[in-house]
């Protein structure tokens, strides 16, 4: 009796499987029953690596650390699956190796929106890997800014900073503390980096990386007015298409790099009368929140 009590238990725990997937990292949550457990990889965006990459990371890095292969759905909200042909992509990844589960992939500004106002309604910005920018309603993204990729555009976010760290490098005026970190850190001599940064998808992921090994200077002047015109340029444009809503709803902001770069932006924001109510690293707690309850 006690036995089948059990199985039956057993029977109804929730198993949901929750992420957030970035350029440069990703972060899956295991949901069974009330017991969560959470798991970091390197970034799965489709952009930027190819499916076998992406089947590898699960493979050898998600698959022996989840407590259980057999989820009753998935959600999985990330960078680069914005584009229709990539969702697929990477519904199909995660339907291999989790059969039969049910397979939700949305977009990460979708994610974060969703974790930041929940049913509500706002303005959400993302300022992480790439920059972005939408209205929330009901838990869905009901406008997005439209914007020009790196390197023309996602402005304020870590490719656009690391990308400009780079260019003042490259023309030999960078701080020599900045000079020693990048050379040290892999990026070669100055030829070799202007051979690898032809490739738009590797200068993104160079471009990031840059930003990534010097932020623990930000309080350096060089890095600080670069993140400052960064940041202005993500401004003037969310200024030029939100207009007066900027006033009117509530803005929250998700990102490393605006969560590096907080007072910046609330700096910036402020100096034309707007309040930002929130900046926040990672959505996925609040997502997490979501789920557990939905």
């Amino acid at each position: 009796m006690i036995a089948r009590i059990i199985v039956i238990l057993e029977q109804k725990l929730v198993k949901k499987l929750i992420v957030d997937s970035g350029a440069t990292k990703t972060i899956w949550v295991s949901i069974i029953g009330g017991e969560k457990k959470r798991i970091y990889t390197e970034g799965t965006n489709p952009a930027l690596i190819s499916d076998e990459e992406f089947s590898r990371i699960i493979r050898e890095k998600l698959i022996p650390a989840l407590p259980d292969e057999d989820y009753d759905s998935i959600y999985f909200y990330g960078a680069g699956c914005g584009n229709e042909h990539r969702a697929n992509r990477v519904s199909n990844i995660l339907r291999s190796f989790f059969l039969g589960d049910e397979v939700h992939v949305k977009t990460d500004i979708e994610g974060a929106g969703l974790g930041l106002f929940g049913l509500t309604e706002g303005i959400l910005l993302i300022s992480g890997t790439g920059s972005s920018a939408g209205v929330m309603r009901n838990g869905k993204l009901v406008d997005q800014m439209p914007s020009d990729p790196f390197p023309g555009g996602d402005f304020g976010s870590g490719s656009h900073i690391g990308g400009m760290v780079l260019q003042a490098y490259l023309k030999g005026k960078a701080p020599s503390t900045f000079v020693e970190i990048i050379q040290t850190s892999g990026g070669g001599n100055k030829d070799e980096l202007l051979s690898k940064l032809k490739d738009q998808k590797s200068a993104k992921r160079i471009a990031s990386h840059t930003m990534f090994i010097v932020k623990e200077l930000s309080e350096h002047d060089f890095l600080h007015n670069i993140a400052e015109r960064s940041i202005r340029l993500f401004f003037e444009e969310l200024d030029g298409y939100f207009s007066e809503d900027l006033k009117i709803f509530p803005i929250k902001v998700n990102g490393s790099t605006a969560f590096h770069f907080s007072n910046i932006f609330r700096e910036i924001f402020g100096e034309a009368g707007i309040q930002i109510d929130m900046i926040q690293k990672n959505p996925i707690d609040e997502l997490v929140h979501f789920h557990s309850h939905d």
